[in-house]
């Protein structure tokens, strides 16, 4: 990276040293074109390196889903007491999985220091060690995946922390790409994941015990599990249920229609609830009846009487006001009559003092909407005058009035 010819470094371990390693030299352009094509030229810049590889079983054929990580020891600062020889701090760890050639490449391995590199997978582990430096800021290391009998080389495969491979998928078995998880620990710092274009992630060096891990994917409900963490290899499968999209419900939506004033008069005192009833056509084309009349049989305030003979036909009378009594002498006497509804036809109130609902109300189906007023204080004022009977006198609505609206 400054001018001087870099190379790329085959190294091993050996049971008490470290093999030698063979060198293919790459030139300084060629190191930077590895690093900014690998990892990125952010990386490139950082003073760090990158280790590639790959991993193979001991019949030398590629293994996939190997996970590999690298691990090294940060020195102090000086205000911690970095100006003691030996004394360190937590040991970082980088960690990838090998795809199903069984290659592998991690960015971000410091230079100058002695880089702890293993691949453990259900076919076996292998160790690495290899140092980086400016003139040689890439390396491949290669493993030999092998099985370690029971006491053989105890001290050097012994291990203290967990390593977690989560393998995120949805209910169809598709893999999820692009998944935040969050591992939370028993103890130790939590760690933040992203799964890969195949669904993978690895937290490696993690503190073994029970973790709390919380998954966040677009399009994905959130979810949250405890799994318990043994030392070594773990590999924790995750299935995510599909987000439920809002919907919203039934709309109608009318257009290019043109809305008369009596109904808009009409729809205002509905939403207001300025009526003792509103009856709407929806509400008539939902009950379906024959006559009209039969929308205010259920009616507050009104008793709907049919007659067959005498005086046939149906009328509405009041139930909230008492019986009338009309003095037609000086003397008091006279005779009491019920208090009947008058009926109003669009906007039109019918002379009529007891109207025949059967015969002056129009169809169900030429209906718009029904108000009914249970007495005067509930009339509009517009609509609350006296009107001339048949006999030339005149009356007032102050026992109801029906509004009908036509379409």
């Amino acid at each position: 990276m400054m001018g001087v010819a870099s190379a790329v470094w085959l190294l091993g371990i050996a049971p008490a040293s470290r093999a030698s390693g063979q060198a293919a030299p790459l030139d300084s352009a060629a190191a930077i074109a590895v690093l900014r094509s690998t990892c990125g030229g952010d990386i490139a810049r950082s003073g760090t390196g990158l280790l590639r590889g790959e991993a193979r079983d001991v019949e030398a054929l590629p293994v996939g889903s190997v996970a590999v990580t690298i691990a090294w020891r940060r020195p102090l600062d000086a205000q911690s007491g970095g100006n003691r020889p030996g004394v360190t701090t937590d040991k970082p760890v980088l960690g990838r999985l090998t795809d199903a050639q069984g290659r592998w490449h991690i960015c971000g391995a410091p230079l100058h220091t002695e880089l702890s590199i293993r691949a453990v997978a259900d076919e076996g582990s292998d160790d690495r060690i290899a140092t980086l430096d400016e003139a040689h800021p890439v390396a491949s290391v290669d493993f030999s995946l092998r099985l370690v009998a029971a006491g053989d080389n105890a001290t050097r495969s012994a291990r203290t922390s967990a390593l977690v491979v989560f393998s995120v998928e949805d209910r169809n078995g598709n893999s999820l790409a692009g998944v935040t998880l969050d591992v939370v620990p028993a103890n130790g710092p939590a760690r933040r994941v992203v799964t890969d274009s195949a669904g993978r992630a690895i937290v490696p060096a993690i503190e073994p015990g029970r973790a709390r891990v919380n998954s966040l994917g677009i399009g994905y409900r959130p979810g949250e599990l405890s799994v318990p963490l043994d030392v070594g290899r773990n590999t924790v499968p995750l299935i995510l249920d599909a987000a439920r999209i809002p919907t919203l419900a039934t709309v109608r939506v009318i257009g290019d229609r043109e809305v008369l004033a009596r109904h808009r008069e009409f729809e205002m005192r509905r939403s207001l609830r300025q009526t003792t009833a509103s009856i709407t056509a929806e509400d008539i084309e939902k009950r379906n009846p024959v006559d009209t009349w039969q929308m205010l049989t259920n009616v507050p305030s009104m008793r709907v009487i049919q007659y067959g003979s005498g005086a046939p036909g149906v009328f509405a009378m009041s139930t909230r006001e008492q019986r009338v009594v009309q003095r037609r002498d000086g003397s008091g006497g006279g005779t009491s009559v019920p208090c009947w509804y008058r009926v109003m036809l669009d906007g039109v109130t019918l002379p009529d003092a007891t109207p025949d609902l059967s015969t002056v109300l129009p169809s169900p189906s030429d209906v718009h909407g029904i108000e009914v007023f249970a007495g005067l204080a509930t009339i509009p004022p517009q609509y609350n005058s006296m009107v001339a009977d048949g006999q030339g006198g005149s009356k007032s609505p102050a026992c109801g009035l029906i509004a009908i609206w036509t379409k």
